[in-house]
């Protein structure tokens, strides 16, 4: 691992390098989209690459080698070859690092012995269960250490995680399987790698070796996980059943993917219950050869679905008889179906799923109140993309549009918006209001704030200064009149301030005017004549506080605001809304470049 590790700093350091040249030659937004994509990522990933067990290296480093992927494909336009090569050279990297941990970790089948077996001295607790009830009360009654229920917790992260999930989805559309029950087979069979067959952790490169052989028939090296792990359901899974819907009848079909070997010597399933108190040790190291003293290293199905359970991103009926996804765990996070909106409390009207919005709803004859939810899925579908007329009214183009983005996401594609739609279709305003982790400083936590939303593409929709975002920073309210600049950073400065734990530092405003004269009043203004020499610039303009644009032609009047996130000599980096990158009133939030004639400066404090 050390030399992967090498190669991975490496292309951080690039990166960086990449990132401020970037911002220097004025090109803002791909500076923001390769500080996101690469750069984050890695100082986020590395830790747990260094520092995690062997089966979380694994998760991570094929977490990492998506989303290089991504980068590499999404940023090769405006990247220089120098720093692409070093992009795909960490890339395959990782992705050599994965694949000898991945042979390690792959699993053995459990097969049956045609002969007596005694049962092993591993053994511990009472006996595996064999009946769907024994299944259940197992479930219930099983202690997860709290080392393992953090491990069972990241893979738990993973399988709802917005990529993966979309690809469980895919495949549980053409195999009838539950989309999370495809997403706990991968998690223990392939620790998440979609480099290999759901049937067994082989490389996707070529068929199967090991059992089942030869899977699947007429395979070629670049065809998609997808179409693998199609095959592997149709092969281990096999048809429905009765009873497969409930608790004991999934884990029982869990447990007959692996085999049922383990049950053969009295232990339990390390398939299932690995990381337990359920299982000590026992493991088929191989297929069909038993060791009594390895042990498994990554949490078992019923372990990780036990914490997504207790998390609330499934639901276990008292009976048993029924296991489903809630809103979280289609969403990628129990926390964003519960979105507390504090302070801004106008957020919960855009949020709020009241029944499932159909075609013919809406419209001059409807309620004011299914207009605007026809209206609100009518934006959101614009916000990813699905363009339709955003009128109120539930029509044939509209019912066109839901279908679009469903079939993106891999949901079912009926034009109807039920709660899964609905929980998907409004994610990105979930993700912007949610709480980030703590910070120093409030002027870095704004920047926190800003670089999230950011991220996420606040835009109108519907007209000019109209959309859920605009909403979202106008304090419920869009329309022609309502420029908006100020609204953002008073919302993101107030979010900040949330976070923090603290009380926002002034009065939240809409007119840039009266953002000037508060700041002011209590000593924070900074004016451009006091910014000479450009030497001072850095010291004196802190990241995180906020500019204001002077008109030219009355040096009383500000007619624009924005965020610093960075300031030098002669430009500064900014993030601002209701903007063009250039001018204001502009469509957009954004990251840009400024100069520093007729600029001024306002501090947080």
């Amino acid at each position: 691992m050390s030399e992967q590790l090498d190669r991975l700093d490496a292309m951080l350091a690039k990166a960086l390098e990449e990132v401020r040249r970037l911002q220097a030659a004025g090109d803002v937004e791909q500076a923001e989209a390769l500080r996101r994509q690469v750069v984050e990522p890695l100082n986020r990933l590395r830790p747990r690459i260094v520092l995690g067990d062997i089966a979380e290296v694994a998760q991570e480093l094929n977490r990492l080698s998506g989303i290089l992927e991504t980068a590499e494909r999404e940023l090769a336009a405006d990247l220089d070859d120098f720093f692409l090569n070093q992009l795909r050279r960490g890339r395959e990297a990782v992705e050599q690092a994965e694949s000898g941990i991945g042979s390690r970790l792959r699993l053995g089948r459990a097969t049956l012995s045609p002969d007596p077996v005694a049962a092993s001295g591993t053994a511990a607790g009472p006996p595996p269960p064999t009946t769907r009830a024994a299944y259940e009360q197992s479930y219930r009654e099983m202690a997860i250490p709290p080392g393992a229920g953090a491990t069972a917790d990241h893979s738990a992260d993973l399988i709802v995680a917005a990529d993966n999930a979309r690809r469980y989805r895919e495949v549980a559309q053409r195999s009838g399987v539950p989309w999370w029950v495809i997403g706990l087979l991968h998690a223990v069979e392939c620790s998440f790698s979609f480099r290999r067959h759901l049937h067994n952790g082989d490389p996707l490169e070529r068929p199967t070796r090991n059992q089942p052989a030869g899977r699947p028939p007429l395979w070629a090296g670049d065809m998609r996980w997808e179409e693998s792990a199609v095959d592997a359901l149709a092969t281990l899974w096999g048809p429905p059943r009765a009873g497969d819907t409930t608790l004991g009848g999934l884990l029982s079909r869990i447990e007959a993917w692996n085999g049922l070997g383990y049950r053969q010597r009295g232990i339990h399933s390390p398939f299932l219950w690995a990381g337990s108190d359920r299982y000590r040790k026992g493991l088929f190291v191989a297929d069909g050869r038993f060791d009594p003293e390895a042990v498994m290293q990554r949490p078992g199905a019923a372990v990780i679905l036990k914490r997504m359970e207790q998390r609330g991103l499934v639901s276990v009926s008292r009976s048993g008889r029924s296991v489903r996804p809630r809103m979280g765990a289609q969403l990628g996070d129990a926390a964003l179906a519960r979105i507390d909106t504090g302070p801004f409390r106008h957020a919960d009207a855009e949020l709020r799923f009241g029944r499932t919005i159909r075609h013919g709803m809406g419209g001059a004859d409807d309620s004011p109140d299914n207009r605007m939810a026809v209206q609100r899925v009518q934006e959101w579908c614009c916000h990813h993309g699905s363009h339709t007329s955003v009128d109120g009214d539930f029509g044939d183009a509209t019912r066109q549009a839901v279908r679009r983005f469903q079939a993106r996401m891999a949901l079912p594609a009926d034009g109807e918006v039920d709660s899964a739609t609905w929980a998907l279709l409004t994610r990105p305003l979930r993700l912007a209001l949610r709480s980030g982790p703590p910070q120093p400083t409030l002027n870095q936590a704004v920047l926190a704030v800003a670089h999230t939303h950011i991220g996420l593409r606040p835009m109108e929709i519907g007209g000019n200064n109209r959309g859920p975002w605009v909403r979202l920073y106008m304090d419920g309210v869009d329309g022609e009149e309502q420029l908006w600049c100020a609204g953002f950073v008073c919302f993101l400065v107030a979010q900040a301030a949330r976070d923090m734990g603290v009380e926002m530092p002034f009065a939240r405003q809409v007119s840039v005017d009266a953002l000037v004269r508060d700041a002011r009043d209590s000593g924070r203004f900074i004016a451009e004549a006091e910014l000479q020499p450009p030497a001072l610039r850095p010291s004196r303009v802190t990241p995180g506080s906020l500019f204001v644009v002077r008109n030219r032609d009355d040096e009383r009047d500000w007619t624009h605001v924005g965020i610093v996130t960075a300031a030098r000599e002669q430009e500064f980096n900014t993030i601002e809304g209701n903007t063009n990158g250039r001018d204001r009133d502009g469509a957009n939030a954004r990251a840009s470049l400024r100069s520093y004639p007729f600029r001024d400066f306002l501090r947080l404090l």
